[in-house]
């Protein structure tokens, strides 16, 4: 469904910096699990930059036969990822949308603000960077694909998606799966409307 009059997904085909993919298929036992943790943790602040387009911020959503962006995840709690969207310049944003892959649907996530106008910088990564003071919405429980998280709105160049608890709820999976990450607000300039969008 198309976003009702008035309302912009802002991150649609925006640049966003992710947290490093871990090489853990170079640990092939579970002997070496606590060897590679350790040596996550070491680099946790690290990241990797995504120039749209990219499958976070393209707009298209669910497509059978691609891959969606995937992350290892552990139930280790120092072993975190994060998704950081630019939006370009600050917007208005009042609500986050996050579509899970119906097979991995994360429990824990917290939505956060970042630091003004400010351009990307590593003082910004990992996640215990204390750029990202301001919490938007904070979900500990999910169970749903499409999940929709509204808050009262704010002005922000950056919003960051921190995972708190990547597996299904009851669950101890090994995989972190999106499709697409919408950051939602009043579109006050009557700007077009592209993309898939989620209700």
């Amino acid at each position: 469904a198309i976003l009702p009059t008035g309302r912009v997904n802002w991150a649609l085909s925006c640049a966003a910096f992710v947290s490093k993919r871990f090489p853990f298929k170079e640990f092939k036992y579970a002997r070496d699990r606590g060897r590679w943790l350790e040596e996550f943790r070491a680099q946790q602040a690290g990241w990797n930059a995504l120039k749209p387009p990219h499958e976070l911020t393209d707009g298209q959503g669910l497509r059978p036969g691609v891959e969606p962006w995937i992350r290892h995840a552990e139930s280790d709690p120092s072993y975190v990822h994060w998704i950081a969207i630019d939006l370009g310049q600050p917007r208005d944003v009042d609500e986050v949308v996050i579509a899970h892959d119906p097979e991995w649907v994360s429990a824990g996530f917290r939505i956060e603000a970042g630091p003004g106008d400010k351009p990307w910088s590593a003082a910004l990564a990992g996640p215990q960077s204390k750029a990202w003071g301001d919490l938007l919405a904070e979900e500990s429980e999910n169970r749903s694909p499409v999940s929709r998280c509204s808050f009262a709105c704010r002005t922000t160049r950056w919003v960051r998606v921190l995972y708190t608890h990547p597996a299904p709820v009851g669950m101890t999976a090994n995989r972190l799966a999106l499709w697409e990450i919408e950051v939602r607000g009043p579109d006050r300039v009557s700007l077009p409307l592209s993309g898939r969008k989620y209700t």
